[in-house]
């Protein structure tokens, strides 16, 4: 029996009721019926996300700007009281053969310069020395009180803030994403808990040039709705690691802990060997972590040492803006994530469902995966249970990479069923780079998380891999590492496009 799934419903039932989770599509003698169907207690139905949109980019050599708009898109904003969620995944490239160059990327709406009101949405890199890194970067945020209707939504380039000027370049010789999606972000009443799905609540901070190197350098309080719920948490700042034969710790805590279950949620940065680079870019570090206790936690980035190679020398934020995100999630199947009802009425209609537009989250974690083979092979593997054929598959991997090599070029990419995505393309995260010295390797791991939605995969079990090889550039493939004294964290999931 066919399934049906209509964002119409999804809008009738937000626009008649203000909040709604799921919307039910029936037909009858070939018209389009919406029956909304609410919970008991309707001020705890959030709409969670919806309007999910991703567009993808190649370009052969990438772009070369150095100052102004690289790429804009026309999004559809159905609700003026939802949060704007954007995302870059991609190469980012900020110096060449230049000491000290700097270039900082970031998001705009509705005009050339019109950043974020409610806080910059930007990646900023910073080389002290004469460097060629073309580098996979990964950042985004969340953008309130922009208008319901058209929205033009900017990727632009510029110098840093600090007064730097760089030699940037963007997508070289790699795929690029960017994801846009409608959040509801809204406080619930106290009496939600069990019902609730996402409560999303984003810290920034700006400018944060902290150069502590132990504590926390973010702290903020989240009222967790529900005890059955995990905890996804993401944080994206500039963050850096220098002196060579050193090691530190990115790491989110709750209530003053590590995660224990299933694993640290961290990024570690080691210096093994090298010029001791002073080396500020942005990295992203996601997770999700289990039986969190609901009530007021306190979720903190902590800066901690290694079991080996102490003492590195930190610094977080500089000139940009730093982010916290917190989200409940229910792995698997959940109540209300997804319903069939089969023919209640005994009227002719082919199906009904409802259900939440990102659901059937799975996740898997590795300790020290430490794979550190250089010929092209298979990484990491998982078997996932899709269980629409109507629904993309986002994959989010999260871990530090290293590329050891000198002009050389190493590629981490996703293959679902043994093939790489088609639709819209690859899922790829590239690191190529050159130092203008008479270096042979810089030993260098920093945290990264790479991310893309993939259509056209059909329901059942789907063998997702993750692979190293060479990039589509004609480099020979580097003398690469992933996943070294850290937590490797994959995150599998089913999401609804929009349809508007």
């Amino acid at each position: 029996m066919p399934i049906a799934h209509h964002e119409d419903c999804v809008k009738q039932c937000i626009e008649e009721h203000h909040s709604c989770t799921w919307s039910m599509l029936r037909h009858k003698n070939g018209q389009k019926l919406c029956f909304i169907e609410l919970n008991t207690t309707p001020e705890c139905l959030d709409m969670s996300v919806v309007n999910i949109r991703q567009w993808y980019h190649y370009k052969a050599g990438g772009y070369g700007t150095d100052n102004g708009e690289i790429l804009s898109w026309t999004y559809y904003k159905m609700y003026s009281f939802t949060d704007l969620h954007v995302q870059w995944i991609g190469s980012l490239r900020s110096a060449y053969a230049k000491n000290g160059g700097a270039n900082r990327w970031y998001f705009t709406f509705n005009g050339a310069n019109t950043q974020c009101a409610s806080g910059t949405i930007d990646f900023v890199s910073y080389h002290a020395w004469r460097t060629d890194y073309h580098k996979h970067g990964e950042f985004g945020g969340y953008c309130k009180n922009i208008a319901a209707g058209n929205v033009r939504v900017g990727f632009r380039i510029g110098y840093s803030t600090s007064g730097h000027s760089g030699d940037g370049y963007t997508g070289y010789y790699s795929r690029s994403r960017v994801i846009v999606r409608e959040v509801d972000t809204r406080d619930l009443s106290d009496t939600c808990n069990s019902e609730s799905l996402f409560n999303i609540k984003e810290h920034i901070q700006n400018n944060m040039n902290n150069d502590n190197d132990t504590g926390n350098v973010m702290v903020f309080q989240y009222k967790k709705r529900s005890s059955d719920t995990s905890l996804r948490v993401r944080f994206m700042a500039n963050m850096r690691g220098a002196n060579n034969n050193q090691c530190g710790r990115y790491t989110i805590t709750f209530n003053g802990e590590e995660c224990a279950n299933p694993a640290p949620v961290q990024g570690v940065i080691v210096w093994i060997s090298g010029i001791p680079n002073q080396h500020l870019r942005g990295r992203s570090i996601e997770g999700i972590c289990y039986k969190i206790p609901a009530g007021v936690i306190q979720v903190a980035v902590e800066l901690k040492n290694c079991s080996t190679y102490e003492g590195l020398d930190f610094y977080t934020g500089w000139n940009s803006m730093s982010r916290l995100q917190v989200e409940e999630v229910r792995l698997g199947l959940g109540r209300r994530q997804i319903l069939f009802v089969g023919n209640p009425d005994n009227i002719d209609m082919e199906d009904t469902i409802g259900t939440t537009n990102v659901f059937n989250i799975q996740h898997w974690t590795w300790l020290n995966v430490d794979d550190d083979l250089d010929s092209s092979h298979k990484v990491l593997a998982v078997t996932y249970n899709k269980t629409q054929d109507n629904t993309g598959l986002k994959v989010t991997l999260s871990t530090n990479f290293c590329q050891r090599t000198l002009g050389k070029c190493a590629r981490w990419y996703f293959k679902f069923d043994g093939s790489e995505c088609s639709d819209p393309g690859y899922i790829e995260g590239n690191m190529y780079q050159y130092h203008f010295s008479s270096l042979a390797t810089i030993n260098f791991h920093s945290p990264n998380t790479i991310k893309g939605i993939c259509k056209g995969i059909s329901a059942g079990s789907v063998a997702v891999e993750l692979w190293l090889g060479t990039c589509h550039y004609p480099w020979n493939l580097a003398d690469a590492m992933f996943g070294y004294m850290t937590t490797t964290a994959l995150i599998v999931e089913e999401v609804y496009y929009a349809t508007l």
